[in-house]
């Protein structure tokens, strides 16, 4: 239902015409991609909503949404989602600005089943946000790309909560070489690292990455132009099967050199796709 943005009478309608206890994964869309004034505020799911989704469908594992409208005058309570979701993504959306918003109350009682959380290019998400949600250790896939709140002087308190992630997505934030040298002390167990267009990682940052990350194997440093020459060449420590440097200023022969560098790597240059996880993705 993503390529259908409905609004809540209908959705309400498909909801007691269609839905039962064999749905497991719910994708919907919002208004927000309507360039319109008012459409965008529409509500697309509502806390009653929510509610009879847990009593019509409690297997629900899975729920998606696309630019949706969270933030709304009654505002969508978390507590609300499905029990036993293991994947929840909530996409170019906006969420509430509420700092305790995933808090759920009692801690860790919120979503205990969860492994995968993804709030790429959603607004009023920050590390008090997701500090909130843990801690947890059963996370192994956060992706957090566009979300422009983040800052790098609070990433600590984010790494402690989800010490197991496996999947980390943060391109477009406020990443440093501070909060590399944390990630890289308390993440030991990242497999895939998308760090695009993080314009403040120096070689300092990434000889971190390459002494303490041993286990990554797929990492996007697409457009992070503080990085040298030097320092992606030091990544040839790791094990990559993937490394995108692509929009870096680099020669033709440093390109050819790091190609030779890197053993059953492939090294992109020219990724279209550079502010996403597509293509050779790792998964784990």
């Amino acid at each position: 239902m993503m390529d259908y943005p409905l609004p809540l009478a209908k959705m309400w309608r498909v909801i007691r015409a269609h839905f039962s206890d064999v749905l497991q994964t719910l994708r919907l869309s919002g208004f927000l991609a309507i360039g319109c004034a008012t459409k965008w505020k529409r509500a697309t799911i509502s806390n009653a909503m929510l509610d009879e989704l847990r009593e019509r469908c409690p297997n629900i594992t899975e729920l998606c949404l696309s630019h949706t409208n969270l933030n709304t005058s009654k505002g969508v309570e978390s507590k609300r989602f499905p029990p036993k979701l293991k994947v929840l993504k909530i996409q170019h959306s906006q969420v509430p600005c509420c700092m305790t918003w995933l808090s759920g109350g009692k801690e860790g009682s919120l979503l205990p089943e969860l492994q995968e959380l993804d709030f790429s290019n959603s607004s009023a998400v920050n590390v008090h946000t997701l500090t909130a949600f843990g801690p947890r250790d059963n996370l192994k896939v956060l992706r957090l790309n566009g979300c422009y709140r983040l800052t790098g002087s609070l990433y600590e308190n984010l790494f402690d909560n989800f010490p197991n992630l496996v999947i980390l997505e943060i391109a477009e934030t406020s990443v440093s070489d501070t909060m590399l040298h944390q990630m890289c002390r308390k993440l030991t167990n990242l497999r895939h690292l998308h760090m695009a267009q993080s314009r403040q990682v120096t070689d300092a940052g990434i000889h971190c990455m390459s002494e303490g990350l041993k286990n990554l194997r797929w990492l996007n440093l697409a457009h992070c132009h503080k990085v040298t020459f030097e320092g992606f060449r030091g990544l040839a420590k790791l094990n990559l099967a993937y490394l995108s440097v692509a929009g870096n200023q680099l020669t033709e022969n440093e390109l050819k050199i790091l190609e030779g560098a890197f053993k059953n790597c492939e090294v992109v240059h020219t990724d279209p796709h550079d502010n996403s996880s597509d293509g050779g993705s790792e998964e784990g």
